[in-house]
């Protein structure tokens, strides 16, 4: 990933999905990022939405490694640009096609990292991965779970 790249993403915490939701901080304000139903918004200082767009049917709410660095850059880039007002997103199809798509800072993933055997607990030890560190296998699993979803949900 070209180093000007990782100097406009922001740091963000969440993930997950149904929904898919950020939080960030940037010069004392907070955002709150949400992709549900298909729509992300994005809210500001705990106010109402100050950002919404369609990316997908109404059903969506799950995003790929990939869509998630797309869109998290984007956002990214619009908070500190100030241009939330203008921001056009690509939509879910579109999105393989940005310059952006590909696995970057974000979704982390917390894995055990304990070498002993036992019952393993809280107090075990761990490491946090970003998705960009994920082997392909896992990165291929994850995508996979997370476009049946969205195929799943699409026929209902």
């Amino acid at each position: 990933m070209p180093e000007e790249i990782n100097e406009i993403l922001l740091k963000f915490e969440g993930g997950g999905s149904f929904p898919v939701q950020y939080d960030t901080n940037y010069l004392g304000n907070t955002y709150y990022i949400r992709y549900r139903d298909g729509f992300l918004t994005i809210e500001q200082n705990d106010s109402i939405d100050i950002f919404e767009q369609q990316l997908a049917s109404e059903v969506d709410g799950v995003w790929t490694l990939e869509e998630t660095n797309v869109y998290l850059m984007l956002v990214s880039k619009a908070i500190i640009d100030n241009t939330l007002s203008t921001l056009k997103l690509p939509t879910i199809e579109e999105a393989p096609l940005h310059e952006y798509y590909r696995r970057g800072l974000w979704p982390n993933y917390v894995v055990l990292d304990c070498e002993k055997e036992h019952k393993h607990d809280d107090s075990c030890p761990h490491k946090t991965i970003p998705a960009k560190e994920l082997d392909e296998e896992l990165a291929n699993s994850i995508n996979k779970f997370n476009i049946a979803y969205r195929k799943r949900n699409s026929k209902r």
